[in-house]
């Protein structure tokens, strides 16, 4: 007989029960959150209509696109008077985003370990897992958060945060290619196919094409990569990378082998002997350099 069904009902409904930490009424959300939350005619009025975990579930697949806590603008509105002060909706810190109303909804459902469980593995959406994932960060034991989540921690499926900016999150696929010893070539294909990234994005990046490129190319610099970084300099625009070396490294610590190119490529103004007798070239090599160039 399977031990499951052996015990006692009385016994599988309290390991069903779901435990919670701190505040019982507030899920521990910040005051100012929470006090737009529950005067938010999207929770008074829409929310209030659902009754159900399915409903609710259903509603976060249709409507959550992002997980900031505020609207994208809505906190200029803040402290503003006259017109905007009496706008309904619109309180102290901003428009509260639809996921923190679906987020609290789920807190007054009272949700079983079986339903929280049904979120952090809903195959449907990013977003049901992830205000499931926020809800165990809010509300559940401290010492059983890594319970929870150690299970997902190389999931490497992407989600956005700040609505409308389409940011990806750098998946842990793309920190081992990093740490790989293949060749900066291999390397950044990799990473293209990782990140989807097109040879006509790379070659003419939009604004968030441009971060991604930056951001991938700190933590090349971050895992001593640098022929990854150099990789990325060949094959996108001047300027994306940003700079080789680290912007936090003092120039008396840059390694000697890279001193004369770093002179020469600071040399299009009548400082550069000045920047090239701080970076350790002696008289000569400074001579040599002016008339060279």
């Amino acid at each position: 007989m399977d031990v499951e069904d052996s015990r006692p009902q009385g016994q599988k409904k309290q390991n069903n029960v779901l435990p919670l930490w701190g505040n019982e009424k507030t899920m521990n959300l910040n005051s100012m959150i929470l006090t737009n939350v529950l005067s938010s005619p999207y929770f008074k009025n829409e929310l209030f209509q659902l009754k159900t975990y399915h409903e609710v579930v259903d509603e976060i697949y249709y409507k959550v696109d992002h997980l900031e806590p505020w609207e994208k603008g809505s906190r200029k509105t803040a402290g503003q008077v006259g017109m905007c002060g009496g706008v309904r909706g619109v309180g102290a810190g901003g428009i509260v985003s639809t996921s923190f109303c679906l987020l609290y909804k789920l807190f007054t459902l009272k949700l079983t370990r079986k339903q929280l469980n049904g979120l952090i593995t809903h195959a449907d959406s990013p977003y049901i897992r992830a205000l499931g994932f926020m809800f165990i960060r809010y509300c559940q034991p401290p010492a059983k958060l890594w319970e929870w989540m150690e299970p997902y921690l190389e999931d490497e499926e992407s989600i956005m945060i700040e609505k409308e900016t389409k940011t990806r999150l750098l998946t842990t696929g793309v920190l081992e290619s990093l740490q790989s010893t293949s060749d900066a070539s291999n390397v950044v294909a990799r990473l293209q196919d990782n990140l989807q990234l097109t040879q006509a994005a790379l070659t003419d990046p939009g604004p968030e094409t441009t971060r991604l490129i930056r951001c991938l190319a700190t933590i090349a610099k971050n895992e001593n990569r640098l022929d990854v970084v150099q990789r990325l300099r060949q094959i996108s625009p001047a300027g994306t990378t940003g700079p080789l070396l680290s912007e936090h490294l003092d120039v008396r610590e840059i390694p000697p082998s890279q001193i004369r190119e770093l002179t020469i490529t600071l040399s299009g103004g009548g400082e550069w002997k000045l920047v090239a007798e701080r970076l350790g070239l002696n008289p000569a090599e400074i001579r040599y350099l002016d008339n060279r160039l």
